[in-house]
């Protein structure tokens, strides 16, 4: 039976059948696996089983019983799934069926972003394919769209979850959906009003507040990767950074995470979110970071990339990047650049701290690389910009 140990969790592969003749081997072999693996958590993944009678079930059952959680039982096949449903086992473990797979060959892209393609699926669905992100994730994602619709998020939602070629992808019901950057890319004379459009969104879920216990909190997240920075950051320059992160207000807004023309899709006059994978709450001011540290590092730096991650061409991401923030404050000359000077700060700030955030391969040499091109104007910036933030936020 092969077994592997993967960000905290103990995946199991037991295949074949499982019966009276080989159940207690079976037994052996999964609480030596545990024994072995002790503060990990236990994951079946079921995707060779063929049959487990009651035998084998009460061998999961054992284990459950020893367990303060549920035991998970991934890729459970129909006639595997159908044993533990009608044994009542699916009421006590969190057992799964196998996902369908979907080929992606020769379907219509509509849509491309960093981390994922969207492709028509059919006349009334399309599916979004992500690269690079787990089960869990996706699972993760798709509880969370439900979650933040119900306090009226325009967001898609998936219903289901399948496979794909090399990874994993998302079905949504969204007939004639296109994604908004395509929109702009191909009719460039009404970009203004794609842009107000846009900003509009974005005031309004900043309005929403998010309840108790169904996101996260996004200072949190804020926090915990300053603690990261700190490892190659000096002491005055950690301490400005907490300041920073302390002098943003406390709220309870829904911040999308990664808002861009590319996570935004449209249906018909209205305008859907699409990856909240990253949705939390919290203050604008941490959507407004990672908004514009988006389109200025995708027109400066990284702007070879700048089609592939924003879905806009190098001359219209500028355009959204000087205008969107015009639009949505709706304000001119002092006030507006005071506004701007707290937004930019924060830009700078989530493009040190991101590579935590994110939890990137190689965070640490790639914050370290900007902390050198950066740090010497952002960190004597930082008493100001919290003085903006107060006057201003």
């Amino acid at each position: 039976m092969k077994i592997a140990e993967e960000n905290g969790k103990l995946y199991v592969y037991p295949e074949g059948r499982i019966s009276a003749e080989n159940a207690e081997a079976f037994e052996r072999e999964l609480t030596d696996a545990i024994s072995a693996h002790a503060e990990a958590e236990l994951v079946i993944d079921a995707g060779g089983l063929e049959y487990i009678s009651s035998s084998g079930l009460r061998v999961l059952l054992r284990r459950q019983q020893q367990s303060d959680e549920k035991i998970t039982i991934l890729n459970t096949s129909p006639e595997v799934y159908e044993i533990f449903s009608v044994t009542g086992f699916t009421q006590i473990m969190n057992v799964e069926k196998a996902l369908r797979f979907v080929s992606i060959e020769g379907l219509e892209q509509i849509g491309a972003g960093a981390h994922s393609a969207v492709y028509r699926l059919d006349g009334e669905t399309i599916l979004k394919v992500v690269k690079d992100m787990t089960l869990d994730a996706i699972h993760s994602e798709v509880k969370v769209s439900k979650d933040v619709l119900i306090y009226g998020i325009p967001t898609a939602i998936s219903y289901d979850v399948v496979r794909t070629e090399g990874g994993y992808g998302e079905v949504y019901e969204m007939f004639h959906a296109g994604v908004l950057s395509e929109a702009v890319m191909a009719e460039p004379e009404r970009r203004e009003d794609f842009l107000r459009r846009f900003a509009e969104m974005y005031r309004q879920i900043h309005t929403v507040e998010i309840g108790e216990g169904v996101l996260t909190d996004a200072r949190e997240r804020y926090f915990a990767a300053a603690e990261e920075f700190a490892r190659l950051a000096t002491e005055e320059e950690y301490a400005l950074m907490r300041r920073l992160i302390e002098a943003i207000p406390e709220s309870r807004s829904f911040v999308h995470g990664d808002f861009h023309m590319n996570n935004v899709m449209f249906q018909g006059d209205e305008l859907l979110l699409i990856d909240v994978g990253e949705a939390g709450y919290g203050h604008p001011l941490f959507d407004f970071a990672q908004t514009m540290s988006a389109y200025t590092g995708m027109t400066t730096t990284r702007a070879a990339n700048c089609q592939n991650v924003l879905g806009l061409s190098l001359e219209e991401a500028i355009y959204v990047r000087d205008n969107l923030f015009p639009v949505y404050f709706g304000e001119t000359g002092e006030s507006l650049e005071r506004k701007m000077k707290v937004v930019n700060g924060m830009a700078t700030m989530r493009m040190l701290l991101s590579p935590f955030l994110q939890g990137i391969h190689g965070a640490e040499e790639t914050s370290r690389r900007r902390l050198l091109r950066v740090g010497p104007e952002f960190f004597p910036q930082i008493d100001e910009l919290c003085e903006l933030i107060r006057s201003e936020f």
